[in-house]
């Protein structure tokens, strides 16, 4: 299985007047969210941490969570090639940040 590093955002879910919900969630796992809730109920701030998870993994997570039906609408029934492929995208680098030039004075 390969792992990989990926950001998980902050994500704010209306799910009703009444019920404001602030999740972490990766980025390519917005469409879901768009899907269930409504674009307009859905404000993605910025990434506050960065996680390694399991690419292959990732489409039985999603249809355990949110149901085959919704998952398949979202992403096709290919048993999770085009969500792989945009976990893929969604890859961190595991190189270390380079620092900025510094400012002689």
């Amino acid at each position: 299985m390969s792992k990989i590093k990926v950001e998980l955002l902050e994500v704010v879910v209306r799910r009703d007047s009444q019920t404001i919900t602030p999740i972490t969630v990766p980025g390519y796992e917005i469409p879901v969210l768009r899907n269930l809730f409504g674009k307009e109920n859905i404000t993605v701030n910025e990434p506050v941490i960065t996680i390694e998870i399991d690419a292959e993994g990732e489409y039985e997570r999603l249809c355990a969570k949110y149901g085959f039906e919704l998952i398949a609408k979202i992403y096709g029934e290919d048993d999770g090639l085009r969500l792989n492929e945009l976990v893929e995208k969604a890859a961190v680098s595991n190189e270390p940040v380079k620092a900025s030039k510094e400012v002689k004075t």
